[in-house]
């Protein structure tokens, strides 16, 4: 499961964190309902943030420098 810090806001999700939880279910790692308990935010939230506009990409991330280091 996802560790996290104790994560509290208000009414409005901060972006990185729907960034988090799109790429996070995208991935095929978390369900919904595991997203949602992390956070601290219903399921139905979950599936607004992964259903609605998509979020940029999270920067420092680099797939393909990671895969040629490892080679």
């Amino acid at each position: 499961m996802i560790n996290l810090a104790n994560i509290t806001f208000g009414k409005t999700i901060p972006d990185q964190c729907r960034r988090e939880i799109s790429h996070l279910y995208n991935a095929g790692r978390y369900t919904q309902a595991q997203l949602a308990a992390a956070y601290g935010i219903s399921q139905s939230a979950v599936s607004k943030i992964i259903n609605g506009q998509i979020p940029a990409p999270i920067g420092g991330v680099n797939p393909q420098g990671i895969a040629a280091n490892a080679a």
